[in-house]
């Protein structure tokens, strides 16, 4: 790693946290040196994460707080039941696509694969395709993450816009020819999500964890909307995160990149955030248990789903999500008493990487 991408990462880091530094210093002093010692000591949580989630202040237990999962460092790590030898069966979204064909699992239409190793992999074939090509359309990234390198085109009547800015279609190859690229035709959602921001396709996230005996349980619900007219719903691009329970109704909404909490209308449409009873709900659920059930040599997944007028839809499975941004604020932990008694506890000494991750499903030592 580049001396400029570790000064960028920490850049970062000390945006994200400066106010909550400032905050903590208030309520605790220097004596908060010593109250981050005692919860690495306790429960393994990171520096980082004692500001994230604010412990400093929140009066919880220690039991309660050990239940709030960190990116490296926590008491329960859900992340443990998942082979690392399966997880690019996920991560690549060709490979990926094939399996949920093979399991008969619903999602977007796949038009073509871009790359030099696959279908279309000259320039002729790619405007050989173009020509022929009449729906919306979605290039993502092979091995993308995070909604980067996501690029949505219109197509009017044979011309092609992204965000209303006309295209020639030789900038889209000029776009996708230097990597590998999915072609997919693009989701139309129904009304009800597309009128809260009708420029993203606003995603569903759901949780799923294997309990000991192969049964899944669902560890979150959310609902993922776009802001500032992106084309993506990620939060870590500034989308909006809501908060479902348990029947598919929102109770709680906040960006994070903008560090709003307990935002109650979308800044740009007006619509409201809360109460929004989420279609089909009852459904969706159905397809990540099902699904979950079809790739059980992953334990943990976090299932993303669009919800189209043909029924919900899987855009795309991550053996590895981020816990904190749907811990920090008021949200809570992502863990409670139930779901801890099927994960390993860990203590200050456990290290934490991916290479920990156990590496034979058969032998299922991590949860038992």
């Amino acid at each position: 790693m580049s001396i400029d991408n570790i000064y960028g990462r920490l850049k970062n880091m000390i945006n994200e946290l400066s106010p909550y530094l400032r905050e903590a210093y208030k309520i605790k002093g220097i004596s908060q040196i010593y109250d981050i010692i005692l919860h690495k000591i306790l429960i393994n949580t990171s520096p980082i994460d004692y500001y994230r989630y604010g412990f400093y202040k929140k009066k919880l237990t220690w039991d309660e707080k050990s239940y709030y999962v960190g990116k490296r460092g926590s008491r329960y790590f859900p992340w443990e039941v998942n082979p690392i030898k399966y997880v690019p069966l996920l991560d690549d979204k060709f490979l990926f696509k094939t399996l949920l064909k093979g399991f008969e699992l619903p999602q977007p239409k796949l038009i073509s694969v871009i790359g030099q190793n696959y279908e279309i992999n000259t320039k002729d074939k790619f405007y050989s395709l173009m020509h022929n090509v009449k729906s919306d359309m979605v290039f993502k990234p092979l091995d993308g993450s995070g909604g980067r390198g996501v690029k949505i085109i219109e197509n009017r009547n044979g011309e092609y816009y992204d965000n209303n800015k006309i295209l020639k279609i030789e900038d889209i190859w000029e776009y996708v020819s230097n990597d590998n690229y999915l072609l997919e035709e693009r989701v139309k959602q129904i009304d009800s999500l597309s009128c809260i921001h009708p420029s993203s396709l606003n995603t569903i996230r759901i949780t799923t964890l294997r309990e000991r005996d192969n049964k899944y349980n669902i560890l979150i619900r959310f609902l993922r909307v776009g802001c500032g007219g992106k084309n993506v719903d990620n939060g870590g691009q500034g989308g909006i995160i809501i908060f479902l329970d348990d029947s598919g109704s929102s109770y709680y909404a906040y960006n994070y990149k903008k560090n709003l909490f307990g935002m109650t209308h979308h800044p740009d449409t007006g619509v409201s955030l809360l109460n929004i009873k989420i279609d089909q709900f009852d459904d969706i659920i159905d397809l990540v248990l099902r699904a979950s059930q079809k790739f059980s040599f992953i334990g943990t997944i976090g299932w993303d789903i669009a919800l189209s007028n043909d029924g919900p839809l899987i855009i795309e499975a991550n053996p590895f999500y981020d816990a904190w941004p749907v811990q920090i604020g008021e949200c809570g932990s992502m863990i409670n008493s139930e779901t801890a008694k099927i994960l390993r506890k860990h203590n200050i000494f456990t290290r934490y990487d991916k290479t920990m991750i156990h590496p034979d499903f058969n032998r299922d030592r991590i949860i038992a």
